[in-house]
């Protein structure tokens, strides 16, 4: 069956409405602020064989990974079927950081498993060395939490993942609400295939995946490709060691497909700022997406015109089991760092924080606007309510502007402080911590930071 303009847009938004309600089910469900308003999460809809049909406006760097999620929950023995329902968090088995816990659950059409309905969220905790399960001092993955590779989800599964995390009922509200969010995507899948017949749906979806593939090649082919163009970025230390960490990526388009290779990017760091595979490969699908028009559907037929490739070190990285797979992102999350060309000092921007000059930042620094005055969920490594800066970066301070709010102060020791956030996303009451002879502080209603 050959779709029309018309009827292949209809398609494309029946079955990106189905992720959108899978995501609203999720939201609206979950019980930590970490889903319900940070909104950590995200949720897609995969067909038999794998490939992704749609997708929700959600997290970047979780859609681009799901795909790999799927993959490995397919390789299971024996084959998932119909109506069964799996976890993980493995970073080498399609994840992310183990604190993103994702559910996929296998479609039941007619006996058979149709499609597969994928959500993955961001839980508050998951075991490990400290509160938040993403500890700046973890030297293994181990010390960050529970592995989960892809298992097939049961009871005493749910009861195992539930013993090794410290907010147990937390967490099992918001598993129950993966789960429901992961059955409305069954529901929804099912409910189109009456409508439509099953056998016609099937059609759509790899006419909207071919669809896409198409006008990405077409979109990567008019871009300027005479020359390989090549770029490296540092990451300032790891923690652990102060020297810079390269990220090397050399571009090449050929007959519409967009080649990344990583080779000479550093090896595995000692420290926590190590990135798995399928988080690469999603990274190099996002700025693919950013090259594209905005009316190219974002599914499985893109990343068929992407071919992301690790050099030698990156190899390494993506296959040692003893290293961090997923920071670097939940850092940056909470703030920018930008360096002074003309004093070299760097200043911290705490995101979340700056409500009231949020857009008017000069330098290019970013804050997102928020009337709580508070840095919200600091679960993050290294970010107790007496610590806003990373032991990354020791020096740092306040931008000048956030001096003086009452939020966030300065000290020379440690850097930024944040106030009113507890490790588990919520909010505590204000507190300072006691002045020590030596250090530069910042005097603030009185009290001394």
């Amino acid at each position: 069956m050959r779709l029309d303009a018309v009827r292949l847009e209809v398609m494309a938004h029946a079955f990106a409405s189905i992720a959108e309600e899978m995501g609203l089910v999720l939201v609206h469900s979950a019980l930590s602020p970490n889903i319900r308003e940070r909104r950590d999460a995200s949720a897609a809809l995969f067909d038999a064989d794998g490939e992704m049909i749609a997708q929700a406006a959600h997290i970047p760097v979780h859609l681009g990974a799901l795909a790999d999620a799927v993959a490995a929950v397919r390789r299971l023995e024996p084959f998932p079927q119909a109506g069964e329902m799996f976890i993980l968090n493995d970073p080498y088995g399609g994840g992310s950081h183990l604190p993103d816990l994702t559910l996929i659950g296998a479609i039941d059409i007619d006996g058979q498993v149709g499609g597969y309905s994928v959500v993955r969220a961001h839980h508050s905790d998951v075991g490990g060395m400290t509160p938040g399960s993403m500890p700046a001092s973890a030297r293994e993955l181990y010390q960050e939490g529970i592995i989960i590779p892809p298992t097939r989800l049961t009871l005493e599964v749910e009861r195992l993942l539930l013993a090794n995390v410290r907010t147990p009922a937390m967490r099992r509200g918001d598993l129950a609400a993966q789960r429901a969010a992961v059955e409305r995507g069954a529901q929804g899948l099912r409910a189109l295939a009456r409508r439509h017949g099953w056998n016609a749906l099937r059609e759509a979806a790899r006419e909207l995946l071919d669809y896409a593939e198409r006008r990405t090649k077409s979109a990567l082919s008019r871009l300027p490709s005479a020359a390989p163009m090549t770029a490296t970025d540092y990451l300032e230390g790891d923690g652990v060691i102060d020297h810079d960490l390269e990220i090397c990526v050399r571009i090449t388009i050929q007959d519409g497909i967009f080649h990344a290779n990583f080779a000479g990017t550093r090896d595995a760091a000692p420290g926590n700022v190590n990135c798995p595979m399928a988080v690469t490969r999603s990274a190099v699908l996002f700025v693919v997406r950013t090259l594209l028009p905005d009316d190219v559907p974002m599914n499985g037929g893109v990343p068929r015109a992407i071919a992301a490739h690790c050099g030698h070190g990156l190899s390494r990285t993506c296959g040692r089991r003893l290293r961090r797979a997923g920071a670097g992102s939940g850092d940056d999350e909470q703030r920018d760092v930008w360096r002074n060309r003309e004093s070299g000092v760097r200043s911290l921007d705490l995101l979340r924080n700056d409500w009231r000059r949020a857009g008017r930042e000069s330098r290019g620094q970013r804050t997102v606007g928020c009337p709580r005055r508070d840095v919200k969920h600091t679960q993050h490594a290294d970010r107790s309510p007496g610590n806003g800066a990373s032991r990354s970066c020791p020096d740092v301070r306040t931008a000048p502007w956030q001096r003086g709010t009452g939020d966030v102060e300065w000290r020379r020791w440690r850097g930024a402080r944040v106030r009113g956030a507890r490790a588990d996303g919520g909010h505590a009451p204000d507190r300072a911590a006691a002045s020590r002879p030596g250090w530069s502080s910042w005097r603030i209603g009185g009290r001394s930071w």
